[in-house]
């Protein structure tokens, strides 16, 4: 059964993980996402990731506005997280998009904390070649996707600020 917790478990065994060689963009996760090597991948660890505990998410694309999308049209698509949602961010850029996706692991009500695929701990945000565990401003980040986990889930749903 896929639950949270599982999903966590399984996102935080990857932390440390690096592309090789550096600054490729290649790594074990487009594999299993089936997406292109070679690109920006933090879309591919969402997926690779939600594929080993046995998740289906509404869009599987490697292209994180589509993969929102997905969520949106789903119904899954929510403005306050929960742990083990897709927490989508847009950074101050000129893009103006949804450009890195993570996996909530806890918040307050001015941060969240997040395991995220090709980040790093102190450089590019979205494209930093490694699995690490991110603490960033909540003004950063556009929603949450909320995957579809089972009803036996044991993770606390409600704010870690509390």
């Amino acid at each position: 059964m896929a639950t949270a917790e599982k999903l966590l478990l399984t996102a935080a065994s990857e932390i440390g993980y690096t592309e090789d060689p550096p600054g490729s963009n290649r790594q074990k996760f487009a594999a299993e996402a089936g997406h292109v090597n070679g690109q920006p991948w933090c879309a591919s660890y969402v997926v690779a990731i939600a594929r080993r505990v046995g998740l289906h998410l509404p869009s599987e694309s490697a292209y994180t506005p589509t993969m929102a999308d997905g969520f949106k049209m789903a119904g899954a698509w929510h403005t306050t997280p929960a742990v083990g949602d897709a927490c989508f961010f847009d950074f101050p850029d000129a893009s103006h998009r949804i450009q890195h996706v993570g996996f909530v692991e806890a918040w307050t009500g001015t941060t969240i904390t997040t395991i995220d695929g090709n980040t790093s701990v102190s450089g590019s945000q979205y494209n930093g070649g490694a699995v690490c565990r991110r603490q960033r401003n909540r003004t950063l980040v556009v929603g949450f996707g909320r995957p579809a986990y089972s009803v036996e889930d044991d993770m606390p749903w409600t704010d870690t600020a509390s």
